[in-house]
């Protein structure tokens, strides 16, 4: 009943549960790099149909875009690209050539989506049709006779491209497997300083953000606690019994890098029975993901973590908050933007106010980096 109540959709003005920063420098980066690939399949030369002239040789030279991310109302995940380009076309019919300045603008609309693949909800950018879409060529110095054929023959070779080329192809952010037992409940983004993808999730517990952190350069998340929680919570309660026992988390608290967790360990039986536990640790960045490590776990009716229940509940209590955290935080991957492939990571990690911050950046791999 309380999951069926989770799952409706959020109300109006609805608050996000965790929000994922790409910082300005970031952003432009990785536009500019799907712009280039779309670029890269632009013939080296377009035979243009001219009326009584035959056919013209059109070949396109382009200097470095500039490209900007805006928001967009078409939809409450979407956001528009609007890229500027400029460059020359040396157009022409057999040895008789000119080299002529040209300039395009094009808008595309591109969403951020949920979707299922393979079992999982993928949440993925990937462009929006039924969005705003637009495509201007102008090369002033045409003669008349070419204008309208060149130009035409030009837009359509940006718009099959933008159809077609690295801008169309999806781009994922975030997959959440089945034994997660999480779905994202709703998106939005904001194209601000940068770009703020808000989430909210189908989970029992859920937290509000407060502040968005800065990214600098890189890209940042925040996790409220209680966010963290629900996603955790999520986890254990996908996870099989271990001789009849099953460990709920109740409540967590998050300071000066270390948590403190409450749990109930059930006893399956007629009557099911609990005992209460609260867990102790750090939380910190191990090998490029966020880690749980807990060094203490005591029953609140007494019992201490050296007695065998004591060592049960915090293996199973830090195996579903690792897997439940790498749900929204899952640490190192490998991003593919037309044939170039980039490694997200995670660099650092604050933990404190009941929060949980993160800053990463998204650079080449090195030399021998295997793609995970």
């Amino acid at each position: 009943m309380l999951l069926e109540i989770a799952e409706q959709p959020q109300p109006a003005g609805w608050q996000p549960q965790a929000t994922l920063v790409v910082g300005r420098k970031l952003e432009r980066r990785m536009l500019k790099m799907g712009v280039d690939a779309m670029m890269n399949g632009v013939p080296e030369q377009l035979d243009v149909p001219v009326p009584v002239l035959g056919s013209v040789a059109v070949r396109p030279s382009l200097d470095a875009p500039q490209v900007k991310l805006k928001s967009s109302k078409a939809c409450d995940g979407c956001v528009r690209a609007d890229v500027e380009w400029a460059g020359t076309l040396d157009v022409g019919k057999g040895k008789r050539n000119k080299s002529l300045p040209w300039t395009a603008d094009t808008v595309t609309t591109l969403a951020f989506v949920t979707t299922d693949r393979n079992g999982a909800q993928v949440v993925e950018l990937r462009p929006q049709p039924d969005g705003p879409q637009g495509v201007r060529v102008d090369v002033p110095a045409l003669p008349p006779l070419y204008d309208s054929v060149v130009n035409g023959a030009m837009s359509h070779e940006l718009r099959r491209q933008l159809d077609e080329g690295a801008l169309s192809e999806p781009l994922q952010v975030l997959s959440l497997p089945p034994e997660s037992g999480v779905k994202v409940r709703d998106l939005a983004v904001k194209a601000r300083r940068g770009v703020e993808l808000d989430l909210a999730f189908v989970t029992l517990h859920s937290g509000t953000v407060a502040s968005v952190p800065d990214p600098g350069d890189g890209w940042a998340a925040v996790i409220p606690a209680d966010t963290l929680l629900g996603l955790v919570h999520a986890n254990a309660v996908q996870q099989e019994m271990v001789k009849g026992y099953a460990a709920e988390p109740t409540s967590l608290t998050i300071e000066d890098g270390r948590f403190e967790m409450g749990l109930k360990l059930w006893k399956a039986a007629k009557k099911p029975k609990y005992r209460e536990y609260i867990v102790r640790g750090t939380v910190a960045l191990q090998q490029g993901r966020l880690q749980f490590a807990a060094d203490s776990a005591q029953s609140v009716g007494g019992g201490f973590f050296g007695d065998p229940m004591g060592a049960f509940v915090n293996a199973k209590l830090l195996e579903a908050m690792n897997e439940g955290a790498s749900v929204a935080l899952p640490g190192r991957q490998t991003l593919k933007l037309g044939d170039q492939k980039l490694v997200v990571r995670m660099d650092r990690v604050v933990a404190d106010d009941d929060m949980v911050l993160v800053y990463g950046s998204v650079r080449k791999p090195g030399n021998g980096e295997r793609d995970r």
